[in-house]
């Protein structure tokens, strides 16, 4: 919380796991997670980051649940060229681009997730091959 860039920041790792802990107010992103493999966070916070709440690009499987994404200063997720991506039962409302924005994907799961009073959209797919948006 409260750092100069990102929350936190990985760039070609494996089997991150991570549950509970809260990546707030960081000058950048909250979580920025770069070609990495089978990460899941489970009940966490991404809230008042300057940046994206969190910033996923070409990553394989990242799952996110019961987690609090809100009031960044771009998107609460964005997913770059990342693939099989879950979404379950998260909050992601009032940052100021998309609660979520997905390009360039394969599928991208969401269940039980509420995304209202973004700036832009709730949830935006672009370029991806397949979806299910579920709230």
């Amino acid at each position: 919380t409260g750092n100069q860039f990102d929350g936190l920041h990985a760039k070609d790792s494996a089997d991150l796991n991570i549950a509970g802990g809260a990546f707030d107010s960081n000058s950048h992103s909250g979580i920025v997670l770069l070609n990495c493999q089978d990460a899941s966070f489970d009940n966490i916070t991404a809230n008042e980051n300057s940046g994206d709440g969190i910033y996923f690009s070409q990553s394989i499987g990242p799952v996110l649940a019961d987690c609090m994404i809100n009031s960044n200063g771009m998107s609460g997720i964005a997913l770059i060229g990342s693939t099989g991506r879950t979404i379950t039962r998260c909050v992601i409302d009032t940052n100021t681009n998309e609660g979520v924005y997905a390009s360039n994907a394969g599928t991208t799961s969401i269940f039980h997730t509420e995304a209202g009073g973004n700036g832009m959209s709730g949830i935006s797919l672009s370029a991806s091959s397949s979806s299910s948006p579920r709230a």
